[in-house]
């Protein structure tokens, strides 16, 4: 399945078919749990977050390689190519999504 909405719409903030993690990826709490999405510089990936590191805006300390790693894992969620994906963040331009670097 694609979360293509139509040849030109990529929803980059779909979370539909992000697995959570079991624990927060951020703190490691294990309760009230969600999948957030978050931008980074080599794309959009999903993040696994409890309520506390969600408010305070953190992010998991991953290197730029794994920060790549989880964006073409996202991309893999959404059933789109690493291209795709770059092609819609150009034609969203700024967004509204946070942007975090690690802690």
């Amino acid at each position: 399945m694609t979360t293509l909405d139509s040849p030109q719409h990529i929803n980059l903030d779909d979370t539909t078919f992000c697995p959570p993690a079991a624990s927060c990826e951020v703190c490691g709490a294990r309760s009230f749990l969600t999948c957030v999405i978050v931008e980074s510089p080599p794309g959009v990936l999903c993040v696994t977050e409890c309520p506390q590191c969600r408010a305070c805006h953190r992010m998991p300390a991953w290197s730029g390689p794994d920060c790549a790693t989880r964006a073409g894992e996202h991309c893999a969620h959404l059933g789109i190519t690493r291209s795709e994906m770059t092609l819609a963040r150009a034609r969203e331009g700024l967004t509204d999504r946070p942007f975090r670097l690690p802690a």
